[in-house]
């Protein structure tokens, strides 16, 4: 078929080095814009009481405080929960369960690519305690951020 291609390209005209030359631009061109569609983030994390026991079934609510887009989850049996997909942006995280004070943390920020785990400790208490962390985040980053300027970079490069 590329055969085909460059043929067509020589009668008209124009080298086959020329329409090799094209060829390889567009096709690297497609191939970072392909990449460069990536715009979600995930957040993880493990929900646990003051002595480091795992809380499963919590409920955990995470709000992207621009667009008040709401996402809700329950914690697995080993406390852990995972929201994939999440646009990139400011969010808030709420965490309750029944025998312990609600649990709320706003100042997050999801980068493009990024995996950022939140542990999560609830206080034994009644749920009409709250526990507000108003703190910027401190999200760990448990893959390598290089995705993210990797991606930066190419979509620059594209437009100088």
């Amino acid at each position: 078929m590329f055969r085909m291609i460059l043929r067509g390209f020589g009668s008209s005209g124009m080298g086959k080095l020329d329409a090799l030359v094209i060829f390889s631009a567009l096709s690297m061109l497609f191939g970072m814009l392909g990449r460069a569609q990536v715009s979600t983030a995930s957040l993880n994390g493990t929900v646990q009481d003051n002595s480091g026991a795992v809380i499963p079934g919590a409920r955990i609510v995470v709000v992207q405080t621009q667009t008040n887009l709401t996402i809700e989850t329950v914690s697995g049996p080993d406390g852990s929960f995972r929201v994939r997909s999440l646009p990139v942006g400011p969010y808030l995280v709420r965490v309750s369960k029944e025998g312990f004070s609600k649990y709320e943390q706003g100042g997050i920020v999801l980068t493009v690519g990024q995996e950022a785990t939140l542990p999560i400790t609830l206080a034994v208490g009644s749920a009409t305690q709250n526990i507000v962390v108003t703190a910027q985040a401190a999200a760990v980053e448990s893959t390598s951020s290089t995705i993210q300027n990797v991606v930066e970079d190419q979509v620059s490069s594209i437009f100088r």
